[in-house]
């Protein structure tokens, strides 16, 4: 059985902000840093067999810090990387709002090029760790895309509420990706508001 946590990256300066990042390579603020090393905290203890991370630094870095403290394998695995949303990109919800009524971004990755992306790494991940347990650091629009339409689950999954820092986790039976948990912020000190995507 494979089990995954899925670590949305900590805040950045334009998560305060509200822009919308997608592919834009931003780092993380001082909170964002706080948060990692929570992650880190919160996930020692367990057998982990490696972690894997999206290549934009804000990820990276995120992973670098629960690195640091659980030192397991650190893997940089492109197609965890945040969803592109073309020229909306730097935009605030306003913004997008104004320019592109119709919620249509020009030059955004499609659906079905992100959903064909997770799976194949879904299936990189169990061939790899058919009985491991690996953390995954990513992005909102990823992790919510993944868990809301490539996995089971019994409970409501709502569009655009994942925290930065907060961890969900799936778990493979019966060869369908199942959620256990989602959204969690129970190891995140005064930084459970900020940064919701």
């Amino acid at each position: 059985m494979t089990e995954i946590c899925l670590v949305r990256h900590g805040e950045t300066e334009w998560n305060q902000l509200g822009k919308l990042q997608g592919r834009t390579d931003t780092e993380l603020d001082d909170n964002g840093i706080q948060q990692a090393k929570e992650c880190a905290k919160a996930l020692s203890g367990q057998q982990w067999s490696a972690i894997v991370t999206s290549p934009l630094r804000r990820a990276y870095r995120t992973a670098e810090l629960i690195q640091e403290q659980l030192q397991i394998p650190l893997l940089e695995m492109e197609d965890f990387i945040e969803r592109s949303f073309g020229t909306a990109e730097g935009m605030t919800v306003e913004e997008r709002l104004t320019a592109y009524p119709d919620r249509i971004y020009p030059q955004q990755e499609t659906e079905a090029h992100l959903e064909q992306r997770l799976r194949a790494a879904l299936n990189e991940i169990q061939a790899e760790y058919s009985h491991g347990q690996v953390i995954v650091v990513s992005h909102g629009a990823v992790i919510n895309y993944l868990l809301r339409t490539m996995c089971t689950h019994d409970m409501e999954i709502p569009r655009h509420s994942l925290v930065n820092g907060s961890m969900s986790m799936i778990t493979l039976r019966d060869g369908a990706w199942h959620v256990q948990d989602f959204n969690m912020t129970h190891h995140l000190s005064h930084y459970k508001e900020i940064g919701k995507m």
